[in-house]
């Protein structure tokens, strides 16, 4: 149960109210009179993403910032915590400033922001894209003050393809948080890797390529100017089922399946599987790609693979990778090497075979 006294509830309403209808003035006398005790993550991501500026700077003049009261946040918004995929709590207020909110597939907020509405009852116009990025910056300059993290929003502005926000935080030196950082490259997370997995479903298929690459530039900038040693490697992207799932489509077309080799952790990727795929559903293009990145090179997987073909009645499948057997395969040395394994296997069987003769 919250702990929110009605008090604070109240000077919460009345202070978001202000900040939708009032003057900065206006808003800075009622903000004096109730302290510094009010919660203001989603006033102040109200006030940046429709009231502007000078709003913005009145609030955190007086105080106002993105930290999380969690009493605040379960009374204000219950339906955070319905779901564990429904959000990502830890960056649901710096959200509010994203300028595409439909990109990142955040419908609660989506839906919170819809209902907001001035008290003639009509709907908040957003900012001009300009006075938006000029907020931003402003914030990335006040970071510390008001709890803004610049990383995660460059992290956010990457991915919904705002390539002006991009350019403008670039410009002022940021960088990938280390904890997105972490994310994107080994994984875990919570829920915000779900969130991340909707962020990269949201992009327009003609954009994938050009916005994953754009946040991979970006986590090379950020490794290259680390100080860690771990961070200077040259990471790939994690990589899970889920993420596979949710780019099914793109996984397993030949115009992206490369993009996803060459960039995500292979070592993640249950190969075996994925090929039966590919296989079940006739798609020897995606076939004739993972050969080129070595994953029929082990000839007891390559013959697993025309065993499954055959067995399913794959028939493009399996002349595709039978030619590929005949293409590649130094049949001589298999047999040889094959001969060598059933000798070793048989010789473990006699030698197990006479201890258990000399003990008797």
């Amino acid at each position: 149960m919250s702990s929110l006294t009605k008090a604070k509830a109240d000077g919460i309403a009345a202070l978001e109210q202000a900040v939708i209808n009032d003057t900065p003035a206006e808003v800075e006398k009622l903000y004096q009179k109730l302290g510094r005790g009010v919660f203001t993550a989603h006033i102040l991501g109200i006030a940046g993403r429709f009231r502007g500026l000078d709003m913005v700077k009145v609030l955190v003049e007086n105080g106002a910032s993105f930290h999380q009261d969690m009493d605040a946040v379960r009374t204000l918004f219950p339906q955070i915590f319905e779901n564990e995929f429904a959000t990502y709590l830890p960056d649901f207020f710096l959200l509010f400033l994203v300028k595409d909110i439909n990109r990142t597939g955040e419908y609660i907020l989506k839906g919170y922001i819809e209902k907001l509405a001035d008290r003639k009852g009509d709907p908040l116009k957003p900012v001009c894209e300009e006075e938006l990025i000029q907020i931003v910056e402003y914030l990335c300059d006040n970071a510390e003050k008001v709890s803004f993290r610049p990383g995660d929003y460059l992290y956010f502005a990457i991915l919904t393809d705002d390539k002006n926000m991009t350019a403008a935080l670039k410009g002022k030196g940021v960088t990938i948080s280390d904890e997105k950082q972490k994310m994107l490259t080994e994984g875990g997370g919570g829920s915000a890797w779900f969130a991340y997995c909707s962020l990269i479903e949201h992009l327009r298929d003609e954009n994938f390529i050009r916005v994953m690459s754009t946040l991979i530039s970006e986590l090379d900038r950020k490794q290259s100017t680390s100080d860690s040693l771990e961070a200077s490697k040259d990471k790939k992207l994690h990589y899970t089922d889920w993420l596979c799932h949710v780019n099914h489509n793109r996984f397993f077309s030949p115009e992206y399946l490369g993009f996803f080799l060459i960039h995500f952790n292979q070592s993640k990727m249950n190969k075996k599987r994925l090929m039966q795929e590919m296989i079940f559903y006739e798609n020897v293009a995606c076939l004739e790609i993972v050969a080129q990145y070595g994953w029929l090179k082990l000839p007891r997987r390559r013959d697993e693979m025309i065993e499954y073909a055959i067995q399913n009645g794959k028939t493009e499948s399996t002349a595709w990778l039978l030619d590929y057997k005949n293409r590649t395969a130094d049949l001589a040395a298999e047999t040889k090497k094959a001969e060598k394994k059933l000798m070793r296997e048989l010789n473990k069987r006699l030698a197990k075979q006479n201890s258990a003769d000399e003990i008797d």
